[in-house]
């Protein structure tokens, strides 16, 4: 590890930032060294200009990963070099208003039909019922599923937080029945194989990788005939878009997602026109007799 590394990394740890979001920063800040073939910190901010028109020039990297790289990069030379906020204002990343594809509810259905292995059956099932991101459903520890309650706590999830959601009873119980398939200690989702010697799955501390649960919903999409450009993170998506269709309260939908602003959010009531409906439904519920 050279010594810039070492000392970006000191100020990501006193800053509690977790470790995927580390990796995140380093995968942005490696292309730049790569670009100069030199220790970034010795770079002038003419040459960090003119590394982000060579990313939209000759890269041609969309808005969204530029802003991430933007973001990555600045943070770096602020904490790290010492630069000031106001050194960055040669680029303004452009912001989009994308609606996240979302899925209805029989497409859901038909999706997780088509998963013919139990271990990815489960898992896409308690991702889509739960809402939870791909990151925090294949790392699910036992002692975080409370049976009485019917809830189960996500730790250290985005931004470091915790969250409680409720698990529908059903399956709560089917939960228990696939966990009797392995008998992990630890983990809901234990790595199923490895060319590791003796390699034992009652034992390993090692998830099912994020990567495999990923290619799982794009293989079932694309069995199941849904055109969509659906991801695993759309079952997250359909997910709160249905309990707002449902009448559940934003609020709640909020804390249940892990939001930190009620903006993320509201993107979902773009999605769906059901509590405009029912808004009118009250509303001439209560003038009708006026």
């Amino acid at each position: 590890m050279q010594k810039y590394e070492r000392k970006f990394l000191e100020c990501l740890d006193l800053r509690g930032v977790s470790e995927r979001t580390k990796v995140d920063y380093f995968r942005r800040i490696k292309p730049l060294e790569k670009y100069y073939s030199k220790d970034p910190t010795t770079l002038s901010i003419q040459q960090i200009r003119e590394y982000f028109l060579h990313l939209i020039r000759v890269k041609k990297l969309s808005p969204a990963t530029l802003k991430s790289s933007f973001f990555s990069i600045r943070f770096f030379y602020i904490h790290t070099v010492g630069l000031k906020k106001e050194n960055f204002n040669f680029y303004k990343p452009k912001i989009e208003f994308k609606l996240p594809v979302v899925l209805n509810r029989e497409e859901v259905k038909k999706i997780i039909s088509m998963v013919r292995i139990y271990d990815y059956w489960i898992l896409l099932t308690l991702a889509y019922q739960c809402g939870l991101r791909v990151s925090e459903v294949v790392s699910i520890k036992i002692a975080d599923i409370d049976g009485e309650l019917k809830t189960i706590t996500i730790r250290n999830s985005k931004g470091n937080k915790d969250r409680t959601v409720p698990l529908p009873e059903k399956l709560y119980f089917q939960l228990r029945e696939y966990w009797k398939t392995h008998r992990n200690r630890s983990l809901l989702f234990p790595l199923k194989h490895s060319n590791t010697k003796n390699f034992d799955r009652e034992n390993t501390t090692k998830h099912i990788p994020i990567r495999t649960a990923q290619k799982v919903m794009s293989l079932t999409r694309k069995d199941a005939g849904i055109l969509k450009k659906a991801t695993f993170h759309t079952l997250r998506h359909s997910y709160a878009t249905h309990l707002l269709e449902a009448g559940v309260n934003i609020k709640i939908i909020q804390h249940l997602l892990g939001h930190n602003s009620l903006r993320s959010t509201m993107i979902y009531l773009h999605l769906t026109n059901a509590s405009q409906q029912k808004s009118v439904e009250i509303i001439n519920g209560l003038m009708k007799d006026i």
